[in-house]
């Protein structure tokens, strides 16, 4: 694996703050979690390679959310609630290439390759 540190400059003390390579992400875009980019208020953001971070293809750059504008990531997220909006909260395992659904009733992460994701997502509906 490459190095998953590198270092970026705080801009009013100019310490350097060290980034982490992100190992996973939602399955879903931020924008559809209610994201926007906390700098110009855009939706075209994708998850960024950096943990903690979104990018925004307005901007041009990594930044880190907001409250104002991390969605629905700002407060308790009812699971039954979001699944009727069509909010998914899988995740993509970048490292293992794998699918991550959580099993909230057993408390508990479930692997699942591609083709075993598809089926599981088509037997939940």
């Amino acid at each position: 694996m490459a190095n998953r540190f590198d270092i970026a400059v705080h801009k009013k003390t100019g310490k350097p703050i060290p980034k982490i390579k992100r190992t996973s992400h939602y399955v879903q875009s931020p924008w559809e979690y209610e994201m926007e980019c906390p700098k110009c208020g855009g939706r075209k953001i994708e998850w960024s390679e950096w943990e903690g971070l979104i990018w925004c293809y307005d901007c041009k750059k990594d930044l880190k959310p907001t409250i104002k504008s991390s969605g629905v990531f700002t407060g308790p997220i009812p699971i039954q609630a979001a699944d009727l909006l069509g909010m998914c909260f899988d995740r993509w395992d970048m490292v293992n290439k794998k699918f991550i659904v959580r099993d909230y009733e057993n408390k508990k992460d479930l692997y699942f390759t591609q083709k075993e994701y598809l089926s599981y997502k088509k037997g939940r509906k």
